[in-house]
């Protein structure tokens, strides 16, 4: 099963210290203050999915990619060749 509101909290919170990984980016300065927003905050479990429960799922797929973060549920980045939908 996917993990729980509370578990993703967590794993969020112990990933604050990504692996050391030269072809990270990183993350801007304000990152952080971005998810203190009241709007970014995760919904409670059972009730209706609200906007920081979607930003929440872009929030770990954007740590992962450019802050070295692991991955929440252990699966792997995806990755591909996106030539047939965009330009250039």
């Amino acid at each position: 099963p996917p993990p729980t509101k509370e578990e993703t909290k967590e794993a969020t919170a112990e990933a604050a210290d990504p692996v050391i990984d030269p072809d990270v980016e990183g993350l801007p300065w304000w990152w952080d203050m971005v998810w203190k927003l009241d709007m970014m905050k995760l919904g409670t479990d059972g009730e209706k999915v609200e906007f920081g429960d979607s930003a929440n799922v872009l929030r770990t797929n954007i740590e992962q990619i450019y802050g070295g973060f692991p991955s929440l549920d252990g699966a792997p980045l995806a990755e591909g060749d996106i030539t047939d939908i965009a330009d250039g």
